[in-house]
């Protein structure tokens, strides 16, 4: 029962953010709990009895999510399974696959939170007026003019949460595989997770039977025992 608790708690977190552009699904890992060895009455090794699962960490799915088209040049979506935009936050350096982007009141690129996109140099990018194309590889243009390059970045992260990631060891990539005008959404998919939480709540149910099962039985065997 706290395994099909502790698995619905994430299937139920990823359901919230079916909507979250660049958000990834979690998973979770079980393993057998402890195991008690059964002896006979000879000393006889005659099996073994589990005590169930537990729940021995969480892990990111990191696969693409669906690429929406939305015609503004300042959207970009990464087209490949690993690599990161990284923004500046009070904290340091913190990195997202949202790249949902807007230019503030001093037409600095930043994420929709209003944090600091940075470049291949973890630089914030400033860009003046005129027409802005941003290349596959990052390059951003403003009227034909090279302003700078958006760093993509790779290497182990972690969740902190609002969409961003702690990283370390962090490399840039060489050859990014961007779509400028489009935006990654979640990939997270909305009707296996629906089913896999029905099947939950049924697990959780037997589970529950089962053990209600064996509390009535142990009542019954100390009222037969209470009469003697």
């Amino acid at each position: 029962m706290v395994g099909a608790q502790q698995l619905l708690d994430v299937v139920a977190h990823n359901l919230a953010n079916v909507s979250t552009n660049g958000y990834k699904r979690e998973g979770v890992v079980f393993s057998d709990g402890f195991t008690r060895l059964l002896n006979a009455a000879d000393g006889r090794e005659i099996g073994s009895l589990g005590s169930g699962t537990t729940m021995k960490g969480q892990y990111t799915v990191h696969e693409v999510g669906s690429l929406t088209t939305t015609g503004n040049p300042l959207d970009v979506a990464i087209q490949a399974k690993r690599g990161m935009f990284a923004v500046q936050t009070d904290n340091g350096t913190r990195y997202t696959r949202n790249g949902a982007f807007t230019l503030n009141s001093d037409r600095e690129l930043v994420a929709k939170s209003g944090l600091p996109v940075l470049d291949d140099r973890e630089s914030s990018i400033i860009l003046p007026t005129g027409k802005i194309e941003i290349s596959i590889s990052g390059a951003v243009s403003v009227d034909g003019e090279l302003v700078a390059n958006i760093g993509i970045f790779d290497g182990a992260v972690q969740k902190v949460g609002n969409g961003l990631y702690f990283g370390q060891g962090m490399q840039l990539v060489d050859e990014p595989n961007l779509q400028s005008g489009m935006i990654e959404g979640s990939n997270v998919n909305a009707i296996e997770e629906m089913i896999h939480m029905i099947q939950l709540n049924r697990i959780y149910e037997m589970a529950q039977k089962a053990a209600q099962g064996h509390d009535d039985m142990t009542q019954r065997l100390i009222q037969s025992l209470e009469g003697r």
